[in-house]
């Protein structure tokens, strides 16, 4: 059968400042009386930590569907004697849990790390486990590394704070220890290209006196992140922008600050936050930071949970009671976890909440350019009225600009190729069209 596509007419104004709309905080269920670290989106369905009950089963990690809490197979709560997790990574139709937790689902290899699988709903070891507990997952090529306290992954005693799993066994990043310290912990991870970035509480990392609490490890050696040793204080989240810049929070002075390759830079101003930042994500152009602060910038509102637009700190929604450990973007919604239990006035958001950030577009029915074919596998040809000189500019759907380009003409053809699949809006001057790329 012949596919059809529709032309659609750009006539929908949007202002200079994208405008934001369901800017609202939505409990998810009936939450849970346990705090939330760790959130995985998989289409409709939600993963979190926290305790959870549905009919007899009590359990510290679930799903949330269909309007309810499910447990993932044989996994039980705390008082089944498992443990808590502390982090998880989506991976394919994998998800990946690291914490605190013995025998998880009933498998006595499954200790501090764990493998569920989506497809089977069936829980996986990797390999013996680790000795001590998990904080951070990342993917690194085929690879998952995992950092924590752990001085021993699978049986490799070298595996010292941070590890690698290659599917079939552990085995140490690198044949530098990163630590000897008792009192050590890594606490981020983040991936750039080649480059893995490592956060924690350690000092003299790989015992280099100029590497303290933040390194780089770019395949063969450990270095300083432009010289952050100066900085003292634990680094407990991290986040990487699409430009490659590079966030990071924590307990040190400043709390969050921006890496660009060269240069350190810090958010708004020295004194805005004034407590620990346990959580920090890049959204679009926008910088969102979870933890226990309260009053960013002198804003009453902005308690446990605040927005960074590039220049001016903001709250979000009226903010939170408690702190925040987990901020999770998803088609135009924030999933925040925590220890609250009111979000923006919202009492029945317990730990766990979600917060509307899409971005407002009004449709209207004026015409004067064709945008074709739309839903679009990637090319999309445009069709103006007028031979007019024209900026063409491309957002996604929390606000920020991927592209922009000025033309001379009636026509043009904009390359979707290598956007992945989603909604998008095209502006021509003030006026734009929705655009789906599938």
């Amino acid at each position: 059968m012949k596919k059809m596509y529709k032309s659609l007419s750009i006539s929908l104004v949007l202002s200079a400042s994208l405008t934001l709309n369901a800017q609202t905080w939505n409990p998810i269920g009936n939450g849970t009386s346990a705090t939330v670290s760790t959130i995985i989106i998989d289409g409709n369905d939600i993963y979190a930590n926290g305790s959870y009950q549905n009919g007899p089963d009590v359990f510290s990690y679930g799903k949330f569907s269909g309007g309810q809490w499910f447990p993932l197979g044989n996994w039980k709560g705390i008082s089944g004697g498992i443990g808590v997790v502390n982090c998880a990574l989506k991976v394919g139709d994998d998800i990946y849990v690291g914490g605190n937790f013995n025998d998880g689902a009933g498998d006595p290899n499954m200790d501090k790390i764990a493998r569920w699988n989506i497809t089977t709903q069936t829980w996986h070891p990797l390999g013996t486990g680790l000795n001590s507990y998990v904080n951070a997952i990342v993917q690194m090529g085929s690879d998952i590394i995992v950092g924590g306290k752990f001085t021993n992954a699978g049986g490799d005693a070298n595996a010292d704070y941070i590890a690698k799993w290659d599917g079939s066994s552990w085995s140490a990043v690198s044949s530098t220890v990163i630590s000897t310290s008792s009192f050590a912990s890594v606490n981020a991870l983040a991936v750039s290209g080649s480059d893995l970035y490592i956060g924690g509480n350690i000092e003299n990392m790989a015992g280099n006196s100029a590497i303290d609490y933040l390194a780089k490890w770019d395949g063969s050696s450990y270095s300083s992140v432009g010289g952050w040793g100066a900085q003292i204080g634990g680094i407990f989240t991290m986040d990487i922008a699409t430009n490659g810049d590079l966030y990071i929070g924590g307990e040190f002075p400043l709390k969050a600050a921006k890496f660009d390759g060269t240069n350190w830079s810090i958010l708004g101003s020295s004194t805005a936050i004034n407590q620990k930042v346990r959580k920090i994500k890049v959204v679009g152009t926008d910088i969102y930071i979870g933890g226990d602060f309260t009053n960013v910038a002198g804003i009453a509102t902005a308690d446990y949970i605040a927005r960074f637009d590039g220049t001016n700190w903001h709250d979000v929604g009226g903010g939170l009671n408690a702190y925040v450990t987990e901020i999770v973007p998803n088609s135009g919604d924030l999933y925040v976890g925590g220890n609250f239990t009111d979000a923006g006035g919202n009492t029945l958001a317990d730990k766990i909440a979600r917060f509307g950030i899409s971005t407002a577009i009004e449709e209207t029915t004026k015409t004067n350019a064709i945008v074709f074919p739309n839903p679009t596998n990637g090319i999309v040809y445009v069709t103006m009225e007028n031979n007019v000189s024209t900026t063409v500019e491309l957002y996604n759907v929390v606000g920020e600009k991927l592209s922009s380009d000025k033309i001379q003409g009636n026509s043009y053809q904009l390359n979707l190729t290598s956007y992945p699949s989603g909604v998008y809006f095209l502006k021509l001057n003030n006026k734009t069209t929705k655009i789906i790329k599938e």
